[in-house]
């Protein structure tokens, strides 16, 4: 049984690493940390941009407006 699993070792270290995994192992933690914060920035910039334009909804009548239940 540990002879079939030596040889399935061997056959993966020896097997040849895709250009992607080799990419990403060499961008590592950075690049992951860079799109993370890059994601957060876009989306305070989106939520910033909402706030100020007004898309919230409808927001709830001020304390003076009359509404159908304050009558």
């Amino acid at each position: 049984m540990s002879d079939t699993m030596d040889t399935q070792d061997q056959q993966s270290s020896t097997r040849p690493k895709s250009k992607m995994r080799l990419w990403l192992e060499r961008m590592g933690v950075g690049a992951f940390l860079f799109f993370f914060i890059k994601g957060l920035v876009w989306l305070a910039i989106f939520f910033g941009a909402f706030k100020f334009i007004g898309c919230e909804g409808r927001q709830s009548p001020a304390e003076s407006e009359k509404t159908e239940i304050a009558e």
